[in-house]
C-alpha cells in the first residue's frame, strides 16, 4: 500500500526534485521485502536525480549480486570506490544502523554483498 502511494506521488509531480526522498522510501521497503529487480530498477530511476548519492548506487549493487550479475556488481563496485576511495562496509553500516525496518539478517545479507562484490570490509 505504502509503495502505491508513493508510486502515484511521482506520478502526479514526475518533475519534484525532491522524488529522490520517495524513491528512498520505495527502495527500502524493496529490501525489506527482498524483492531485487525491484530494487535494482528504483536504483536506476533514483540515480537519474541524484547520481553522486552514494545509497543510489549501493542499493544497485546489492540488487546486480542478488540477482547473480556478479560482473556488473564487482564493476559498479570499482566505479563506487573510484568514487568515494575511504568508503568501507563498516562505515556504511554504522549509517545504516538508524534504518530498522527489515529484519537485521536482510542488511547482514546486504553488507555480505557489498563486501563479495569488493567494497571493502
Amino acid at each position: 500500500m505504502a509503495q502505491a502511494h508513493a508510486r502515484e506521488a511521482i506520478r502526479l509531480n514526475p518533475n519534484d526534485p525532491l522524488n529522490y526522498r520517495v524513491y528512498m522510501g520505495i527502495s527500502l521497503s524493496q529490501i525489506a521485502e527482498e524483492n531485487w529487480l525491484g530494487l535494482k530498477e528504483t536504483a536506476q530511476k533514483m540515480s537519474a536525480f541524484h547520481n553522486t548519492v552514494t545509497v543510489f548506487r549501493l542499493n544497485e549493487l546489492v540488487a546486480e549480486m542478488a540477482l547473480g550479475n556478479v560482473e556488473r556488481a564487482k564493476e559498479l563496485a570499482r566505479i563506487h570506490m573510484s568514487r568515494e576511495p575511504d568508503f568501507s562496509v563498516s562505515m556504511f553500516r554504522e549509517m545504516r544502523v538508524r534504518i530498522s525496518i527489515a529484519k537485521p539478517e536482510i542488511y547482514d545479507a546486504y553488507y555480505t554483498m557489498l563486501t563479495a562484490a569488493g567494497i571493502p570490509e
